[in-house]
């Protein structure tokens, strides 16, 4: 038996986006599903490294970056 590999090509679906979107947002909004991210904390300095975390694929989902103040930093 050999190897079979199948796909699709997106744009044969587009007529369908707008449902599509109606309904996985509203499938997240019932809490049925969640989308993922991770979030990196960091000073500005530290965006390169969030940066690079992101193209080395450190991250799961969305990558957010929150940019701490120094107020953040006074406990």
């Amino acid at each position: 038996m050999g190897a079979r590999v199948e796909g699709f090509i997106v744009s044969e679906f587009e007529d369908k986006f707008a449902e599509a979107q109606r309904q996985i947002f509203e499938w997240v909004q019932q809490g049925k599903i969640s989308p993922l991210k991770t979030v990196w904390r960091a000073r500005f300095e530290g965006l390169p490294q969030g940066m690079m975390k992101l193209l080395k694929g450190e991250n799961i989902g969305k990558l957010v970056t929150e940019i701490i103040t120094e107020e953040c930093w006074i406990v």
